[in-house]
């Protein structure tokens, strides 16, 4: 309020109790915090379904059922853009008696260290998955046969090579490896690889035999 001359001689202050209101905004701030708590909570539970959905409990890579997915897909992939790919299937050699002899503690072992081996010497972008106890699998797009064979042979002498835990003596593997002609189907591909792995552990283990149906069975190891 000012006098006649212009000075302020009073001030007129309004107030309101604004406790409620902040109380309400505390309260929001605090739900809004919570509920953003509990939507990280679902988003890692998602995730982790996701992971056990997708990937081998025991080794953390993929399991069949995701394996099987991608696996249809890279084959119809490779078909439409004229591009080769190589599948390699193997197994662990002897592996009930190394369960049997050392424990199923010691096999698991065997199993993870194989796995973090194998993931060290592979090519990024090859498909590595658990096909089922000892056995697994490897599918390399954009991989001849040639490629294969080498790939598979360096993997078989690391393995052999390697010093696993619980273990006295070296653990092997045997390899079958195909690759995808025009007239393959998903069956008849994965057919291939298994039949060379048969012949692998036909003729004595610790191998790797490339399917090559014109060539005879004794012939196609390598």
């Amino acid at each position: 309020i000012l006098d006649v001359d212009g000075d302020v001689v009073e001030y007129i202050a309004i107030r309101h109790d604004i406790t409620e209101l902040e109380e309400t905004k505390q309260q929001l701030r605090n739900i809004n915090k919570a509920m953003k708590h509990k939507v990280d909570e679902l988003y890692s539970m998602t995730n982790t379904l996701e992971q056990k959905a997708y990937k081998d409990t025991l080794t953390g890579i993929n399991n069949r059922e995701n394996f099987e997915d991608i696996f249809t897909t890279e084959i119809a992939h490779a078909k439409e853009n004229h591009l080769p790919l190589s599948l390699i299937i193997f197994d662990v050699d002897n592996f009930k008696q190394i369960n049997d002899t050392y424990g199923h503690q010691a096999g698991d072992s065997i199993l993870i260290d194989l796995v973090n081996l194998i993931e060290n010497n592979i090519k990024h972008g090859d498909i590595f998955a658990r096909w089922g106890g000892e056995e697994f699998v490897i599918l390399a797009p954009s991989t001849e046969i040639g490629g294969a064979h080498h790939l598979a042979e360096n993997l078989r002498k690391r393995i052999e090579s390697h010093p696993f835990d619980y273990v006295d003596k070296a653990v092997t593997v045997s390899l079958g490896v195909a690759q995808l002609s025009a007239e393959d189907t998903k069956r008849t591909f994965f057919e291939k690889a298994d039949r060379a792995l048969y012949d692998a552990k036909k003729h004595g283990k610790n191998r790797v035999a490339v399917d090559d149906p014109t060539q005879d069975p004794g012939n196609r190891l390598l």
